[in-house]
């Protein structure tokens, strides 16, 4: 936050006479409240989060007489907490919080303000306004429902929209009353990317409403609840604020008002239209870009005929900007083989902003991309050249003339393999976290799996001894190997798991190009080496691993050793996934690489 203006925090004193008891409402004030002065006071959503995601509209007060007052509001992040009160419908009601906002404002002698309520914080502060508060003079309700029927209608809306495994899995849950299980919350996490937030990485205060929740959920689950389901149709919430509509109150709201919601929003159009429809002094803005985001988004798909068997496939594709004469996109290559190409539209923090756009897509196989699960255990047909071909044939498709290359794990194998059969039109290439062979790959899961627990090692080499390697406890034991090498990000971020996903669907790819794990080469790739090859990247090229990373600096000696033209930067707190594990480094340096003069000698960085 830059604000000049003094920062005072407090707690007021809130009385509950229907429990007999004081509590503390802790407040946070920006600038000064003073005679003459009109203050904006910010209400959080949740019900359940806390206040600090709100201190971002310091960009509007700073500089303007009339400070800005947000509060944790009670049950909530600093204020008094009530778990003793979990479930107790009748306690947490909308009016105790409208007493708890006059409360302030008659502590801190608030004559005159402004009022912005967010999400749950609209239907406080619309449920406050039409209670004709002498000094309210304008109201911003923003991405905010007019009622809680209509909020679910919307959700009805927008889940039709999910993928259908998605769905499926979201129906499941609520249907068997597992909504905590980790399967749920990964579904309701696609959900949230989308229509909560669509930034890559949720921003810390808002990462932090959510955290409150998670240690003290009392105001959430019992104001608002689980979804539930009596059938795969429809579903509820269970909370106190299940049948709240403010809508034929609405006439009451007499100060000019601000509707706000944006296009992708959860608080769709339909949630806010009785607002639109019948505020006397109302104005309505949506907007229209994908909450904060300006880059445009298309995906679609592309024939692919392969000569081997006379069919076509397609192969799913996402770009993110536009394609236009003159600009150089970024093509980034998905790892496994057989996860999606998800996890890599992180690298959009490069793209956005850049006139070259970035494309990724899932490879034949994987994703959204044709599937041939009947060609399990043909090494003959799922090898390198397929998708070194899948790539020649999406870059001749979209009339791509220039073009650079990113290829993380079994993407920088794709990468390199493409780039020595000559890839005219490419300008720069990436490898992340990639071997330059198999064999190399192999020395390196036995460098890292020696320096494993005793019991978690001896668990790994039994069960690929006997052939279990599907069993639990294996899973378990790789899970540990994963922690330390993979990700080491707990919980692992979404997109990252969302490929696991993919391989567990349909293990065709990975099963017969790798095999049964990472320390167990079986399949076609089990020979494949570039290092002879090597010296045929002319194009600067950068290399990137991480310190703990299971591409271990040993596979990337002979690019290091052998590329006319390479540069070599370790992450020095990340494992396989630098682009997660170390995002702001890891971006600027892939942006100076692409965009500036990044381009230089081999060595340590």
């Amino acid at each position: 936050m830059a604000t000049d203006n003094a920062v005072f925090e407090g707690l007021l004193d809130f009385e509950i006479p229907s429990i007999g008891r004081t509590c503390q409402t802790w407040y946070k004030l920006f600038g000064e409240i003073k005679p003459g002065v009109r203050p904006l006071i910010a209400l959080h959503g949740g019900p359940g989060v806390n206040s600090a995601y709100l201190e971002i509209l310091t960009d509007v007060t700073d500089g303007r007489p009339g400070p800005l007052i947000i509060y944790d509001q009670v049950g909530t992040g600093r204020s008094t907490h009530l778990p003793e009160k979990m479930g107790d419908t009748e306690f947490w009601n909308v009016q105790l919080f409208i007493d708890e906002l006059n409360n302030l404002l008659k502590k801190l002698e608030i004559k005159e303000y402004d009022l912005l309520g967010h999400s749950w914080g609209g239907m406080l502060a619309a449920s406050h306004a039409v209670q004709g508060p002498p000094g309210l003079k304008h109201l911003i309700l923003s991405s905010s429902p007019a009622s809680i029927p209509l909020w679910i209608e919307s959700q009805h809306t927008l889940r039709a929209t999910l993928p259908q495994d998605t769905q499926d899995t979201m129906i499941k849950h609520e249907l068997e009353g597992t909504v905590q299980s980790k399967e749920y919350q990964a579904a309701v996490g696609v959900f949230y990317s989308r229509h909560l937030c669509i930034l890559d990485r949720l921003p810390g205060p808002v990462a932090e409403g959510f955290a409150c929740i998670g240690q003290d959920p009392t105001v959430y689950m019992t104001m608002y609840g689980i979804p539930q389901r009596k059938d795969s149709k429809e579903f509820n919430i269970t909370g106190s604020l299940k049948d709240w509509t403010i809508i034929d109150q609405i006439e009451k709201i007499q100060v000019p008002t601000l509707v706000t919601n944006g296009a992708q929003d959860e608080a769709t159009d339909g949630t806010v239209a009785p607002y639109v429809e019948k505020l006397p002094h109302g104005k309505w803005v949506k907007f229209e870009q994908k909450m904060s985001a300006e880059t445009p988004v298309r995906e679609g798909y592309i024939d692919f005929e392969v000569a081997s068997t006379g069919q076509t496939y397609q192969t799913y594709y996402k770009l993110f900007g536009e394609l236009a004469p003159g600009v150089c996109p970024l093509i980034a290559l998905h790892g496994g083989p057989g996860v999606n190409g998800a996890y890599l539209e992180i690298l959009t923090d490069v793209t956005n902003g850049r006139p070259g756009p970035l494309i990724v897509y899932d490879q034949i196989g994987n994703g959204k991309s044709t599937h041939l699960p009947e060609k399990m255990g043909d090494t003959d047909f799922w090898t390198v050249q397929l998708f070194v071909d899948e790539l020649n044939n999406l870059i001749r498709k979209l009339e791509i003339t220039e073009y650079d290359l990113l290829g993380h794990s079994w993407g920088g194998i794709l990468a390199s393999s493409f780039v020595v059969q000559g890839a005219p039109g490419l300008r720069k290439l990436v490898i992340s976290s990639s071997p330059a062979s198999m064999q190399l790959w192999i020395d390196a899961q036995e460098v890292w799996k020696a320096q494993l627990p005793k019991e978690v090692r001896e668990t790994i080499e039994k069960h690929e001894k006997d052939g279990t390697t599907d069993s639990k406890e294996y899973e378990e034991a790789v899970g540990v190997y994963y922690s330390r090498h993979l990700c080491t990000l707990d919980p692992m971020p979404a997109p990252i798991a969302s490929g696991f996903e993919c391989i567990a669907k349909d293990p065709t790819v990975y099963l017969t190009m790798n095999g049964p794990s990472e320390f167990t080469i079986t399949g076609s790739l089990k020979t494949w080496s570039i290092i002879d090859q090597i010296e045929k990247i002319t194009v600067p090229t950068l290399l990137t691993n991480g310190k703990y990373d299971e591409a271990a600096d040993l596979v990337l000696a002979p690019y290091v050793e052998k590329l006319p033209n390479g540069k070599w930067v370790q992450f020095k707190k990340s494992s396989h996934m630098a682009h997660f594990e170390e995002r702001e480094e890891f971006m600027k340096v892939l942006g100076d690489f692409l965009y500036g003069d990044g381009a230089g000698k081999v060595g340590y960085d």
